[in-house]
């Protein structure tokens, strides 16, 4: 990106929901500025005879191009741009690489680009200042070839200095370096340490949805339990085998709500297949309002719904956290008409109000479905 896209209150408010555990400033890591584009390209032209030039330049091409997600943003939507991950993403082994991690690739060809174009400066300048008839006579010859290297380094640098002060600038509001410490939800802290055994534990949001601080909640208690979803290649939809429609239902549910797909019948069974193919044991929403954002899900009362719907049955509400008990065998899903399930999320007062209105609304306005697996 050219774009040093913090500096804009959105921006700064989605690195905040997702960076995690950090501090309050932030940086878009992918950032490259117009300095290094245009030494880049204005070095290119000028030395454009120089292979190691062009073959970079293909490099940090083709990488940002691996780059491109085949996904719309805030979605798992095809996107119109075609790019090489709609048939890369199919090959075994291959389907582990995360298209992000391409961005050292691109980082890394600019940097070498760079590192030529410096070079030529240097050399262009010490011919152009070394010629006949620059102004170097016999005896001064030693302090010319001085200066010379001299002007030289100071306009080398000067178009070093071009491509990397933006970037700099863009790093230094991070410094100092600093980190926030990890916030348990209650559930986490009081109730987690103390589960028996061989737990499978789905939370909201999901640890694959973006937001990944269950993760962290995991390891700070010392990982008494598995957890479904994970980061790196786990958070990809590619890997997510036949659990995918689920996998996708609930991992947008974290970040936002598909009005077009989230209150459907069908959402409701992918959710549930899902819960089932992971073997999960447990499920947990924490409701706790005082969270920092990367520790919540886009709509607490829509999980609660869906996941009410999905085992047919209400939770119960222990340590500021909605729980279902996930049985080997669990109740029919319920079948909720989708304008019904909305009033359920959308006209109860949640979750200020009545703990159990928006379970006890679902399970009010829903039939138990026999079609669901």
């Amino acid at each position: 990106s050219f774009f040093h896209l913090s500096s804009t209150a959105q921006a700064t408010a989605a690195q905040h929901r997702f960076g995690g555990y950090q501090g309050t400033a932030l940086h878009q890591p992918e950032y490259l500025g117009f300095g290094l584009a245009a030494v880049v390209t204005a070095g290119t032209l000028l030395w454009f005879r120089d292979r190691r030039l062009w073959l970079f330049l293909a490099v940090g091409v083709t990488s940002v191009w691996l780059c491109l997600t085949p996904f719309r943003a805030n979605s798992f939507r095809p996107s119109a741009l075609w790019v090489p991950w709609r048939v890369l993403g199919h090959i075994p082994v291959v389907q582990n690489i995360l298209p992000v991690r391409f961005v050292a690739m691109v980082f890394l060809a600019g940097a070498v680009m760079l590192g030529v174009i410096v070079d030529h400066t240097r050399r262009s300048v010490l011919r152009l200042v070394d010629r006949p008839g620059s102004g170097a006579h016999g005896r001064s010859r030693k302090g010319h070839r001085g200066w010379s290297r001299l002007t030289a380094g100071l306009i080398a640098g000067v178009v070093a200095s071009v491509a990397l002060v933006p970037i700099a600038a863009a790093y230094a509001g991070n410094l100092p370096l600093t980190m926030e410490p990890v916030v348990l939800p209650e559930w986490f802290r009081t109730v987690a340490p103390h589960l028996p055994p061989g737990q499978v534990v789905l939370t909201y949001p999901t640890a694959f949805g973006g937001i990944q601080s269950p993760m962290a909640w995991q390891a700070v208690v010392r990982m008494p339990f598995s957890l479904v979803g994970g980061g790196g290649p786990g958070s990809v939809p590619q890997r997510a085998g036949a659990e995918r429609p689920g996998f996708i239902v609930l991992s947008n549910a974290t970040v936002f709500l598909d009005q077009s797909t989230a209150y459907l019948p069908s959402s409701v069974a992918k959710v549930r297949r899902a819960l089932q193919g992971w073997g999960t044991t447990l499920v947990v929403i924490p409701d706790q309002p005082d969270l920092p954002a990367y520790d919540k899900g886009f709509n607490t009362a829509y999980a609660v719904a869906l996941i009410t719907a999905a085992l047919g049955a209400p939770p119960r509400y222990v340590a500021r956290a909605w729980t279902w008990t996930v049985p080997a065998h669990p109740s029919s899903a319920l079948t909720v008409d989708p304008t019904a399930f909305r009033a359920c999320v959308g006209n109860v007062n949640f979750p200020v109000g009545g703990r159990q209105a928006v379970p006890s609304c679902m399970m009010a306005a829903g039939a138990p479905s026999r079609a669901a697996p």
